[in-house]
């Protein structure tokens, strides 16, 4: 709620900050849903759709619990930083 907390700051009135929130969210979020649909037809190609919509379920649910839960987020971090490292290794040839 960072958001609400400057526009208490700003002294907006109530009712033109559900609005703008309301407006912006709803464009926000059909701008997100436009571009993940036309990602999702795309990869189709590539992919069965039963596979690739496990796929979206299972980063989603992995998103989740990486911001919402410290330790599992340190846990995760860790994971893709060593992954990273050893890809890099890799491509460095040794």
């Amino acid at each position: 709620m960072p958001i609400a907390l400057l526009v208490g700051s700003a002294r907006i009135s109530l009712k033109k900050f559900l609005l703008v929130e309301a407006v912006g969210k709803s464009a926000f979020y059909s701008a997100g849903a436009s571009i993940g649909g036309y990602i999702f037809q795309w990869m189709v190609g590539f992919m069965d759709e039963w596979t690739l919509s496990l796929i979206v379920v299972s980063a989603s649910l992995l998103i989740c619990i990486t911001v919402s839960w410290g330790k599992t987020r340190r846990l995760i971090s860790r994971f893709l930083t060593g992954l990273y490292r050893k890809i890099h290794r890799i491509g460095q040839g040794g």
